[in-house]
């Protein structure tokens, strides 16, 4: 058999690929070895952890006859049917051999509010990252679900957070597993609370006991810091079976509390015999529910211990300040250990009672009052803030809030709710909670939480229980507190109640203070207020107090300001100029950018609504009309605005409105109205619309009725318009839509029932001379005044002197050609406002005395001369920048007339300045044309040539007798009626004699000359410039007749 040799080349590549074969083996293998290892590594970092059964949570106790397990203490807070819940070794050990359904186990979280949901998340993310294998569900208002995002329109009660809110819940659903549960209110509608009303319903984590696709949910109070997830899986999965649990709280001021931790079973049964109870509950009326009124529907309660010998659950950092140690609370502050208190605890929570919350940026000042005094503790506080301002950033994607521009103040009224739990005059809790209720708009609570306050918080509070006074519609209250105060709040406060209570002359002066020292305040908000105070001085009748009439280019930048100014035009009546500003307005509302459409129309309603009036009153009614027909009062929100628009609807109409459909429709407008009340002048103005509205649907009856029932409440006489109104349509009502003599016919019983009632006064005088009887009118006002000027009440005497009586009196007497009367009547007004100097008078009383005066100038008497001097040297010294009084003060009394009251007079120089002195001296002294003087020739132009000249008249035929002899002159009796000239003697004998008796009897008796003869006396008198005829006897007769009658 042949041997094959191998060559030294052949035999050195059978070695060189064992070689390479034998370490890519040997790679291979390592390579596999080491992804075994890597693959398992990884799917013990994938496979969920499973806690340890944990230690029983307290010692076991020797056991009775019976098995049972005596214990050590129950809980403080609960009656002794609560157990404490513990484990058996043995059911311990056979839980070990059985496999736990981590599905059917659930962390969860309830995020009731905006401010809650990151708390929430924070705790949901760091059980992900500790991998605990419980799944993760995080409950919430199912309003966020449907309710759609706002617009951030103004008066928009739409949730201006829900847009931020979502984001979170999809950031925590996509990043860390969250199950998003949306749940409803466990209780709906208002909820009395502590102070007030809670809105929007309850929500409560008996929602969870509806999660029936779990065996048991666990849930711990946020905010708070999770170090630990096992202990928690562990009481989760390990602990006894049970429909209710929750800490047991054995330690009073340990800052942990027992709904801290609460360890459900959800149940369908449970959870509707749980909202059974909560919707028939009487037991929470004197505080709101919450979930820690939760354990008071459970009588047995399980009671879980928070620490054991090696492991504590739960921890509160307030205990930092009081030097708590983790297992002996009796340790001093100086053996405080910071490594044991972080190192064996499963949560923190941070309860800390001296700040808001650690999600809070706080002031540094309040921070470093708040740090705990011990050193360590110190330490150790200031890095559990650090790290949750870390954590929260890291997980929401949020900084710290800063404490001071909170826009929900929900966590301080219950900071400030749970302080006072624990002391309830601690009056820094109750500010902190009444100005939380007035941020958050609650002003009826905050009323009720000063009530409960007692007069310390009202005197601590004082500026704001004034706010609150004000709010809750209680002005008058509200401006009594503010005048206590000098700062520059409570001006604040006093200027709006005044304002509200219609006070406008103090509302102007407080506004003026605050313009003539401005500091932190807004100018266009004072200006506002302003603007809006001088409009309302104009329609009250005070438009002297206006120290600005005319706007200003300020007053056109914003719609606000042109608004006011135009309906401070409007009140003066200057119609033109209000038409102008209004529609500047709307411009102006019309281009702001930063407001919605929703939100400028809202503010052009009430600019569209003055603007029909100023077209109405313009006498433009079709326009009035058809911009009144393009406004929906139903959209417009403020109710005395929509009944003011309204009214102004119907009565711009150019037809006649139905006069009963009229009626309803203001009678329904009334009621709607009533939450706001309108101002005086307007309700003035719409109870004589309505009074005019029932007259015209002849509801006569029911008008004198309702205004006699007003009328005899108030004191006659009165000078209030409105009052006086009333007597108006009252007197309108008595003469049942008459005018003239039958309407006073109807009228006049009615002032015998109210003689003083000026209105039923004036409205006769005015009835007297629209039928032309001014005597009559003239002495029914004589008659009045003399009764009220007998009267020794200085209220009726300034009735009786009132300027528009007395101007009405006069200008009686003008027309009736009297003049010394009536310059006697402002004599004597003048004397009685004169007596009046001390007080402040009227704009209508400064008219009357400068008309006064100026009537006596007019008088010869010295003593109206001196009087009407005296009143020109009174309003000179009122105000000197008057040129009415000083012009009359030059006129009355030039010796004692100051050059600096002069001053503001027109210089004599400038007056007579465009006068030709020397043209007026050639011409002359004027004279005034004379009957016997010679007709002065005037050259006259010619007359134009007529084309068609007019035929000669024809001379008019003689009217005079055929027997006139222009020597003879004529009878001076001939325009006389026959039987009253000299010569006339009537037929018979003792009938003529008897009628010539009755005729001479309405004059003077005749006088008897000889044997019964008329003497010439006995005549009627005869026109002068004629001649009596004497002894003028028709021939054949005689004085006597005789024969047969």
């Amino acid at each position: 058999m042949r041997r094959v040799l191998l060559s030294q080349s052949q035999v050195s590549v059978v070695v060189s690929s064992s070689v390479v074969l034998i370490f890519t083996f040997l790679l291979f293998l390592s390579g596999y070895i080491i992804q075994q290892r890597t693959v398992t590594g990884l799917q013990a970092a994938i496979k969920p952890r499973l806690p340890k059964p944990p230690t029983p949570i307290i010692h076991q106790q020797p056991q009775d006859d019976d098995g049972q397990t005596e214990l050590h203490s129950s809980s403080r807070l609960f009656n002794p049917k609560a157990r404490v819940a513990y484990t058996r070794l043995s059911a311990l050990e056979d839980t070990r051999n059985n496999d736990i359904n981590w599905h059917r186990l659930a962390h969860v979280q309830l995020a009731r509010n905006h401010h809650d949901v990151c708390n929430a998340i924070m705790v949901l993310a760091e059980l992900y990252r500790l991998k605990s294998p419980a799944r993760r569900v995080l409950l919430f208002p199912q309003e966020w679900a449907v309710e759609k995002e706002g617009k951030g329109m103004r008066g928009d009660f739409s949730d201006p957070f829900l847009a931020s809110s979502r984001r979170l819940l999809r950031m925590a659903a996509r990043r860390y597993g969250v199950e998003l549960r949306p749940v409803g209110a466990t209780i709906n509608g208002t909820i009395e609370e502590e102070g007030g009303d809670v809105r929007g319903g309850v929500y409560s984590l008996a929602s969870a006991y509806a999660l029936t696709e779990f065996d048991r949910v666990l849930s711990i109070e946020t905010p708070g810091l999770l170090f630990d997830a096992t202990p928690l899986d562990a009481v989760l999965a390990f602990t006894e079976p049970a429909v209710f649990a929750m800490l047991q709280d054995t330690t009073e001021g340990d800052g942990v509390h027992s709904a801290d931790l609460l360890l459900l079973q959800p149940s369908t049964e449970i959870y509707t015999d749980l909202l059974g109870h909560l919707t028939t509950e009487t037991a929470f009326e004197s505080q709101p529910f919450n979930d820690t009124h939760l354990p008071l529907l459970f009588p047995t309660p399980l009671l879980l211990a928070s620490t054991t010998e090696s492991q504590t659950l739960i921890r509160s950092i307030g205990v930092l300040h009081s030097h708590i140690q983790t297992h002996n609370p009796t340790t001093t502050s100086s053996s405080f250990n910071a490594t044991a208190y972080l190192s064996d605890v499963a949560y923190i929570r941070f309860s800390d009672p001296k700040l808001p919350g650690p999600e809070y940026d706080v002031p540094w000042s309040q921070k470093v009052a708040a740090r705990p005094k011990n050193k360590d503790a110190d330490w150790t506080w200031t890095k559990l803030y650090g790290q949750f301002a870390q954590k929260r950033m890291e997980v929401c994607g949020l900084d710290l809030e800063t404490q001071s521009h909170i826009d929900d103040h929900e966590e301080i009224l219950k900071a400030a709710t749970s302080a006072l739990k624990q002391s309830k005059g601690d009056l820094d809790a109750q500010h902190a909670k009444v100005v939380a209720l007035l941020k958050l708009d609650r002003f009826d609570d905050a009323i009720h939480a000063f009530d409960a306050g007692g007069e310390g918080l009202k005197e601590r509070a004082r500026l704001e229980y004034a706010y609150t006074l004000y709010k809750t519609g209680k002005p008058s209250e509200a401006a009594e507190v503010a005048q206590q105060g000098e700062e520059r709040g409570y001006k604040h406060v006093a200027a709006q109640a005044s304002y509200r209570t219609e006070d406008f002359r103090r509302a102007a002066e407080l506004y003026q203070q605050l313009a003539a020292q401005p500091e932190d305040d807004a100018e266009a908000d004072l200006r506002i207020n302003t603007g809006a105070v001088d409009a309302q001085l104009e329609w009250a009748g005070q438009g002297d107090l206006v120290l600005k009439k005319k706007p200003g280019r300020e007053d056109l930048e914003a719609f606000e300001t042109a608004y006011n100014a135009a309906c401070g035009s409007i009140a003066r009546g200057e119609l033109g100029q209000g038409e102008v500003l209004l529609k500047r307005a709307r411009d102006l509302c019309n281009a702001l950018e930063d407001l919605s459409d929703a939100e400028k129309q809202a503010e052009l309603l009430p600019i569209s609504v003055q603007q029909v009036y100023v077209l109405a009153r313009q006498g433009r009614t079709a326009q009035a009309e058809e911009l009144a027909r393009s406004i929906d009062p139903k959209s417009i929100p403020d109710a005395s605005t929509r009944h003011i628009a309204q009214v102004n609807s119907i009565a711009a109409s150019e037809a006649p409105a139905n006069p009963f459909l009229a009626q309803r429709l203001m009678a329904k407008g009334i009621h709607s109205s009533e939450p706001d009340h309108p101002f005086r002048f307007q309700t003035s103005i719409l109870d004589q619309n309505e009074y005019a509205i029932d007259l015209q649907s002849l509801k006569f009856g029911g008008t004198a009725d309702s205004t006699a029932e007003i009328l005899t409440k108030q004191q006659s006489p009165t000078l209030d318009a409105y009052y006086n109104g009333l007597s108006v349509a009252s007197a309108a009502a008595h003469a049942k839509a008459q005018t003239g003599k039958d309407a006073l016919r109807h009228i006049l019983p009615l002032l015998e029932r109210r003689p003083n009632d000026v209105g039923l006064i004036l409205t006769m005088v005015q009835l007297y001379v629209v039928t032309g009887n001014s005597g009559s009118a003239i002495a029914l006002l004589e008659t009045f005044l003399s009764r009220m000027e007998q009267s020794s009440d200085s209220a009726e005497m300034d009735v009786r002197f009132a300027p528009g009586l007395v101007g009405t009196m006069v200008s009686l007497y003008h027309n009736a050609g009297r003049r010394a009367q009536a310059r006697r009547e402002l004599s004597k007004a003048a004397q009685h406002w004169k007596r009046r100097k001390g007080q402040e008078r009227s704009t209508g009383v400064v008219h009357l005395l400068k008309a006064a005066g100026t009537a006596l100038l007019e008088s010869q008497e010295a003593e109206h001369q001196e009087l009407a001097t005296e009143i020109f040297t009174d309003l000179n010294k009122e105000d000197e920048s008057d040129r009415y009084a000083a012009a009359g003060l030059l006129a009355a009394s030039p010796e004692t007339a100051s050059q600096a009251s002069t001053a503001s007079l027109q210089p004599i120089d400038r007056l007579t300045s465009a006068i030709d002195t020397d043209a007026l001296e050639a011409a002359g002294i004027a004279q005034p044309p004379s009957a016997t003087a010679p007709a002065v020739s005037t050259r006259k132009r010619p007359a134009e040539p007529n084309a068609n000249p007019s035929k000669p008249k024809r001379p008019r035929k003689s009217r005079l007798p055929k027997d006139y002899d222009p020597s003879k002159p004529p009878d001076p009796e001939r325009w006389l009626p026959l039987r009253d000239r000299s010569t006339y003697r009537p037929k018979g004998g003792k009938k003529g004699k008897a009628q010539r008796q009755n005729l001479l009897s309405q004059g003077s008796a005749p006088t008897l000359g000889g044997a019964g003869v008329e003497s010439e006396g006995s005549r009627p008198g005869t026109p002068a410039g004629g001649e009596v005829v004497k002894g003028k006897v028709v021939p054949g007769k005689g004085a006597k007749r005789k024969g047969k009658r």
